[in-house]
């Protein structure tokens, strides 16, 4: 079944709705089930361009499309429109180009969407605009024409494209919505049951400012207690394959970001294929700026995307933020080297996490000696006791450091108070290196994603602590001897002992955490620490299930509270072709 997709309605029998950006052609064919018309605009206008609204001496406007062909096909039907821009009014301008006639009707908003992710349909009745369109008795070709007028600041052209799925079963008819360019055409034609391709042109952005990001909006009804497997490819100019993903597929509805090296721009094919359980619900092209403005506005990713995707898509040359797409209140710093890592956050670390300084505010000379961390992570609470600390000292803290201040402020991780410190909101921040190698990337990010689990997930959290509370003294005590010998503040911190002792669990694959703690971690311990040999010896013949028992506990806690597993926590990895 094909459908063509284009600018501005959806009239029911045929699929075609609004954005408020968007492009379009000099001709379009609507095929419905039972009738065929055409579009055209005027004035014409670049690929790029179509379909957006414009600033013009009457507001913000498209151009007009007239309707050639019969137009009692919209008696007695409705129609929809997708409006995705905030703090603009919507109005109709319809009129009757043959007699010369034109009038404006107002599309009352059920409110002003507060986001670029929000939408609001509204539904107008085709019966109060028959007369807008019927051009009377006669053999002369009727054309009839509209305008979208938009009144309001805001610039409406943050979503370039929409691909709407409407819940559908693949062995019945199928209807797709879509707000789209009017070139673009949805072909799920000989597709198989889980298989979706979609076809489509987006004009070229006509800027060096903006690069195209693909998202894919989904839900997934889990069949088995684990994640579902998906691949998404992407396809360029008659077929030329550009990008391929894997994409593990989550319980519930979620959010997937794709930033390919390339542009998104051109003709495009994008093959998506699921398991049974997968139901696609939009898939969207959205423009982002190539650079950071004042606001601080983090990019939404998964964390497959923040490994795999290259420096040279940065918006700053020191370091890219992110937010995950799992937890959006918890922040993603991905470094240049260790070295602009240091300089914002190592004395957090001391002041927070490292035994022997935790709750001190070192100052640079006696940081310049030790070592931080290479990969970092901080709950909300913490990052307003070390800006409040500092405040109330009126400690000289780095540039970098009153920047990442003002970044956490900026996204409502902290916040001022009444006492003139910080106090803590939401969330938290995960940060790594590109100077560490790509074996311990993934490990760092699988590690701090964790306990930004931990800080983001209550239920989660509940359920670790609750797990070990059933420990005997003898596993605990190895716990505690372990983090120890780390550095970490964990024989007076028991927040942190409980979340250190949760993601080193967690940061490898179940099968593979006897291994890391017995033939790893355990001896190298005894050998730095020989008067703790007779303790750390008695707990292994004692406990020898303890690492993968404690590791399936808290590995189920994870699937049911947030649908991930241990060892990945990576929606979409990026698969490089010979």
């Amino acid at each position: 079944m094909k459908h063509t997709l284009l600018f501005s309605f959806v009239f029911m029998g045929c699929v075609a709705l609004l954005a408020s950006c968007g492009g379009s052609v000099k001709s379009v064919e609507i095929i419905g089930t039972d009738v065929n018309f055409h579009l055209r605009e005027r004035p014409n206008h670049s690929r790029a361009e179509e379909g957006r609204l414009f600033v013009s001496e009457k507001g913000s406007v498209t151009p007009r499309y007239y309707i050639k062909g019969d137009t009692s096909f919209f008696s007695g039907r409705d129609f929809l429109v997708d409006y995705i821009s905030p703090g603009i009014d919507l109005s109709l301008e319809a009129g009757d180009s043959a007699f010369g006639t034109k009038e404006t009707f107002a599309l009352p908003l059920p409110h002003t969407p507060e986001s670029w992710e929000t939408t609001v349909r509204l539904p107008i009745t085709m019966e109060r605009l028959l007369q807008w369109f019927r051009i009377g008795a006669g053999k002369a070709p009727a054309y009839s024409s509209f305008l979208l007028r938009g009144v309001g600041s805001a610039d409406p052209t943050e979503h370039l494209l929409v691909v709407r799925f409407p819940d559908f079963e693949k062995e019945t008819s199928q209807r797709w919505e879509a707000s789209l360019y009017p070139t673009c055409r949805v072909d799920t034609g000989g597709a198989e049951p889980g298989q979706w391709n979609l076809e489509f042109y987006i004009g070229q952005d006509g800027s060096s400012l903006y690069r195209h990001e693909l998202e894919l909006d989904y839900r997934f009804d889990a069949t088995l207690e684990m994640p579902g497997q998906a691949v998404i490819r992407i396809f360029r100019n008659e077929g030329e394959f550009r990008a391929d993903y894997t994409i593990t597929l989550r319980p519930g509805e979620h959010e997937l970001f794709f930033l390919p090296d390339f542009p998104l721009s051109g003709d495009l094919r994008i093959e998506l294929e699921g398991e049974k359980g997968l139901t696609p619900q939009a898939l969207r092209i959205n423009r982002r700026a190539l650079w950071t403005d004042s606001r601080w506005s983090p990019m939404p990713a998964d964390m497959g995307e923040v490994l795999d995707r290259s420096a040279s898509t940065w918006r700053r040359s020191d370091f890219e933020l992110y937010s995950w797409n799992l937890f959006p209140q918890l922040l993603i710093f991905d470094y240049r080297d260790y070295a602009v890592q240091s300089a914002m956050l190592k004395r957090l670390a001391f002041f927070v996490e490292k035994k022997g300084s935790a709750g001190e505010l070192l100052p640079n000379e006696a940081l310049e000696k030790r070592h931080g961390w290479n990969a970092h992570d901080y709950r909300s609470e913490d990052l307003a006791r070390f800006f409040t600390e500092a405040q109330r000292q009126k400690f000289p803290l780095n540039d970098e450091e009153y920047m990442l201040r003002d970044i956490l402020e900026e996204n409502n991780i902290i916040a001022p108070d009444e006492a003139g410190g910080w106090k803590g909101v939401d969330g938290g921040f995960l940060s790594l290196s590109r100077e560490s190698s790509d074996r311990l990337r993934y490990l760092f990010l699988v590690h701090e994603g964790y306990h930004g689990l931990f800080f983001s997930s209550k239920p989660f959290r509940d359920r670790v602590f609750s797990y070990w509370d059933t420990l005997s003294t003898e596993e605990q005590d190895f716990w505690r001897i372990f983090l120890d010998w780390k550095r970490y503040n964990v024989l007076e911190d028991n927040y942190l002992l409980v979340n250190e002792f949760m993601a080193y669990l967690m940061q490898q694959d179940r099968s593979r955490v006897d291994s890391y703690f017995f033939n790893h971690t355990i001896p190298t311990l005894i050998a730095a620490k020989p008067e703790e040999r007779e303790r750390l010896e008695l707990f292994v013949s004692q406990h020898p299930d303890h690492f993968r028992r404690s590791a399936a506990a808290i590995e189920s806690a994870a699937f049911e509270t947030a649908g991930v597993l241990a060892g990945n926590l990576f929606d979409t990895r990026r698969v490089e072709r010979e």
